[in-house]
């Protein structure tokens, strides 16, 4: 679980404090904490009653059951938004005229999302806290993420229980501002670069990933009777991606698919076609983006791009070379709505080209 950002401190007597002190953070403001107990503590210490190891012994005792009073109330509330959730996943999920049409991969990752979810929420009730202080919270938690993917999924599945529970419509949360990471791209001599200063399997997964476009779970999965060759490149059947923790599913939104590859990277591909399974799981879970964006270090290129970015490449390379949006969505498994998002206005394609020759030409 993601640590509180409250934290509690003891200002003790000195300069010109003269009384104990307790004060705790929360949203970035420190406040004074007050209660009966901390002014009796207080006048006892200043009558003599209670020496200064004494009375700090005391404050420490309280900030102490102040902490276990925190985790308690955590506690509590993450137990009840456990239940509902449970209950609701058994509900949409686990029914067997539901669960029949459900492919085999929805189930476990529901599950996950909704877990993270119920933790984004730290100790409020999911049933009864105010939607303003469950919005800040969810927002807090995912603050530090480089997307707004998990947090947009958290809100998805949050505002799900809201409804399940029976909380009025308007007690919903709301995702983040959409943005657009970018697209980052590089030349065929940038890539040659990159690549020298790769060595073995980490050689082959980038040329593999930079000339056909495939996931990297789904370039572990690829085996030799999934690859047809024809005349100027390569047919890959992708049907499956090895996932960490070194299973196999379905590609990236279930979408089956046959990938064209340039023959540049034939060598990289039979190179890899021969590594054995035990191998295969003994790299997977090799920190990839890291070793490309430490290449480009060492090959002084204009861009820091991580292995995702290689299959930017390949979209790009597809589009200047006058392929539709169309035909590469088919070829990356995404949608048309995010190539679209991605790469529309990133290059100029042979019909821009020619349409702005004309404009050019008439003036």
């Amino acid at each position: 679980m993601k640590k509180s950002k409250e934290l509690i401190q003891l200002k003790k007597p000195g300069y010109h404090r003269k009384s104990f002190a307790i004060m705790k953070k929360a949203d970035g403001k420190w406040k004074v904490f007050k209660s009966a107990l901390t002014e009796r503590l207080n006048s006892r210490y200043h009558s003599g009653e209670l020496s200064y190891d004494s009375a700090l012994e005391e404050f420490q005792r309280v900030i102490t059951d102040l902490y276990e009073h925190r985790d308690r109330e955590r506690q509590s509330a993450l137990n009840t938004n456990t239940r509902l959730m449970e209950e609701y996943f058994a509900y949409k999920y686990l029914r067997k005229s539901r669960k029949r049409r459900l492919a085999e991969s929805t189930i476990p990752g529901a599950l996950h999302d909704l877990r993270r979810a119920v933790i984004s929420l730290g100790q409020l009730d999911l049933s009864v806290a105010p939607i303003d202080k469950m919005q800040e919270q969810v927002d807090q938690y995912f603050e530090d993420r480089e997307t707004n993917t998990p947090h947009s999924k958290a809100v998805c599945r949050i505002n799900a229980l809201l409804r399940y529970s029976g909380r009025p419509n308007h007690d919903r949360l709301e995702t983040l501002p959409e943005t657009f990471d970018e697209v980052k791209n590089i030349t065929k001599e940038e890539f040659d670069l990159i690549c020298n200063e790769l060595v073995g399997y980490d050689q082959s997964l980038a040329m593999i990933a930079y000339h056909s476009g495939l996931r990297i779970g789904e370039i572990f999965a690829l085996q030799k009777n999934r690859i047809r060759r024809i005349q100027n490149g390569i047919v890959l059947n992708v049907d499956k991606q090895m996932y960490r923790d070194f299973s196999y599913g379905l590609p990236k939104r279930r979408k089956i698919r046959r990938a064209f590859a340039g023959e540049a990277c034939l060598e990289a591909l039979n190179h890899w076609l021969e590594v054995p399974e035990e191998k295969r799981i003994s790299l997977r879970n090799r920190k990839f983006s890291e070793i490309i964006g430490d290449s480009c270090k060492k090959a002084n290129t204009f861009h820091k791009i991580s292995f995702k970015d290689l299959r930017h490449c390949y979209a790009i390379n597809l589009l200047n070379r006058g392929a539709t949006i169309s035909q590469v969505a088919q070829n990356l498994g995404n949608s048309e709505q995010v190539c679209r998002k991605h790469y529309v206005g990133y290059v100029m394609t042979n019909d821009g080209i020619e349409m702005m020759a004309k404009v050019v030409g008439k003036n």
